[in-house]
């Protein structure tokens, strides 16, 4: 049994196969089969496995809407990122800093970034601290 104190902040447990990709601390678009006119945005707090899956419990600190009375929907979990995309192999760490070695004028540049996203082959990076920053022509030294 649960009751709603709040409509404008909730929870939604969604059980499902468990996505590797999927970051605790990230807000994902939440759309639910249904109701795709109104697209909520929720910051996933935790995720756990379980026996068939992974439970992810989302905040959203939006108005439930029409919401209110369903108990069970299914639902997708979106999330777009904003970046560069690099190879992984270019990402490397120097002075416990991670990063990428931009050539600039045949010199090689360590620029320490932050990943946002990253699978088997690409990583999507955004520029971190006071470093210069990788831009959309440069040439990155690939590792491995």
């Amino acid at each position: 049994m649960y009751r709603l104190v709040d409509s404008g902040k909730w929870y939604c447990l969604i059980v499902a196969d468990g996505d590797q990709r999927l970051q605790t601390d990230v807000v994902y678009g939440i759309a639910f089969e249904g109701f795709y006119n109104k697209p909520y945005t929720g910051r996933l707090l935790s995720q756990r496995s379980l026996e068939k899956g992974t439970l992810y419990v989302l905040e959203i600190n939006e108005d439930i809407g029409p919401l209110l009375s369903v108990r069970k929907a299914n639902a997708t979990l979106k999330k777009t990122y904003e970046g560069l995309k690099v190879p992984v192999s270019a990402l490397s760490q120097k002075d416990g800093a991670q990063g990428v070695t931009v050539i600039r004028d045949g010199k090689d540049v360590f620029v320490s970034v932050k990943v946002v996203y990253k699978d088997n082959d690409y990583a999507v990076i955004e520029p971190s601290g006071d470093s210069p920053s990788v831009q959309a022509n440069d040439t990155v030294r690939l590792y491995r």
